[in-house]
């Protein structure tokens, strides 16, 4: 830079030799603007004033980084359809192109992988996130990049701090989520004691950290947690931890597993002669993931961002366009498609300004529910809570949704409100 200047600085002077002017000291006046010129040249070539500007016109790019291999690729296939669609009813307001990248069996490759991606390619978001750990990991690869991350179903609220604006969720918090159980728990069902299972493996962000936020708020509501025993996904015998947590009576016991942990897990229980509420998170996904376990269902729920069976004009329209696109309709690709949608209105609106639009967005009504955004720059999406039962052939698991907390409500505290 200091040559840069100096070489600017001659050609200064050079150019000064021919004012008609005669001023004191003017070989001293000129040699000092010159370097302040030539030191403003360099910042203004630097920052890439003097540079060709990015062509307005050309296409966004968005990085879709999806688990596309491994045990996650049907709903990495779910949250490409749901982009897809999402970007097929543009309709030409917004030019994007989105690159789709395999982040690894469990998203484990999701740093390496975004950050290949916006040195390679002029990204202007990353879509990333079904694991926590995944969108964790995204996240830290575009530290200082100014690039914004959109997050379709990851809920772990450590994602969201840190980065301001440039984080955009799509679903709810866990800290919501777990408020919403535990209210359910303790002020609907009337439970003075449960027990919680936490996920021990090293990668489980997501299970630690909602295990914990449960067994804290369900304390808040005055009620206790008996006992809190670890597990592994990958483990077939859950016998030792499920003794250890009936030898202390729980009226209900939850469990922030994966499939096919969560069904083994349930099976096992109900095999052991537990017979009380057995309670999932949004990681158990839906009715699909437990076909084998129809006999061992008894009292169970669930949350989810999503209800399939929502009578919405925007849910019905998603339905027709899943029906004519040729893809399942399930709360990934409901919530990509959610997601997606109001990344093209923030792109459309200021392509060079999409965290600072996303980050605007005060309400919104989508094929997954209600998104709400308050005066204090909080965030709140419907939660809904669902139960498996068998299907009246008995020969299936279906789901259906007993009830809905909405955004309103949590962020008004209402109901939730334990203080």
């Amino acid at each position: 830079m200091f040559a840069v200047c100096r070489l600017f600085g001659c050609e200064v002077k050079r150019a000064m030799r021919f004012f008609p002017v005669e001023v004191v000291g003017l070989k001293k006046t000129y040699l000092c603007w010159s370097g302040v010129i030539g030191l403003l040249f360099c910042i203004c070539f630097l920052s890439g004033c003097l540079l060709p500007q990015e062509d307005a016109n050309a296409p966004f790019l968005v990085a879709a980084v999806l688990p596309t291999s491994g045990e996650d690729r049907q709903t990495a296939k779910l949250f490409r359809a749901g982009i897809e669609a999402a970007v097929s009813e543009y309709q030409g307001e917004v030019a994007v192109k989105v690159l789709f990248f395999d982040s690894g069996d469990g998203g484990r490759n999701a740093f390496k992988v975004t950050s290949d991606a916006v040195n390679q390619f002029n990204i202007g978001a990353v879509f990333c996130g079904y694991h926590s750990s995944e969108a964790m990991a995204a996240k830290a690869a575009l530290a200082g990049r100014n690039i914004p991350l959109v997050i379709p179903l990851a809920t772990n609220d450590r994602i969201g701090q840190g980065l301001g604006n440039d984080i955009f969720m799509m679903s709810f918090s866990d800290s919501i989520q777990a408020r919403a159980i535990a209210y359910y728990l303790r002020c609907e069902r009337r439970f003075t004691q449960i027990a919680v299972m936490s996920n021990l493996d090293e990668n489980s962000i997501y299970g630690r950290d909602l295990a914990q936020s449960i067994g804290e708020h369900f304390f808040r509501f005055n009620g206790a947690v008996v006992k809190k025993v670890g597990f592994h996904e990958s483990d077939k015998d859950f016998t030792l931890p499920i003794r250890e947590m009936l030898m202390s009576s729980p009226q209900a016991v939850v469990v922030p597993a994966f499939p096919p942990a969560a069904g083994r897990i349930l099976r096992q229980l109900r095999q052991m002669g537990f017979h009380g509420l057995i309670v999932g998170t949004d990681s158990w996904r839906g009715a699909e993931y437990f076909q084998e376990e129809k006999e061992f269902l008894g009292d169970n729920l669930f949350t989810t961002g999503y209800d399939r069976n929502a009578e919405t004009p925007e849910n019905q329209r998603f339905k027709r366009l899943a029906e004519r696109r040729k893809f399942e309709v399930a709360d990934a690709s409901a919530m990509a498609y959610d997601a997606m949608t109001l990344l093209g209105y923030a792109i459309a609106r200021d392509r060079y300004n999409v965290a600072g639009n996303l980050a605007g967005i005060t309400h919104y009504q989508g094929v997954s529910g209600r998104r709400l955004r308050d005066s204090a720059g909080r965030s709140a999406k419907s939660v809904y809570f669902k139960q498996l039962r068998r299907a009246p052939d008995g020969k299936s698991v279906i789901e259906r949704t007993i009830r809905s907390v909405e955004p309103q409500v949590i962020l008004a505290g209402l109901s939730l409100q334990n203080e």
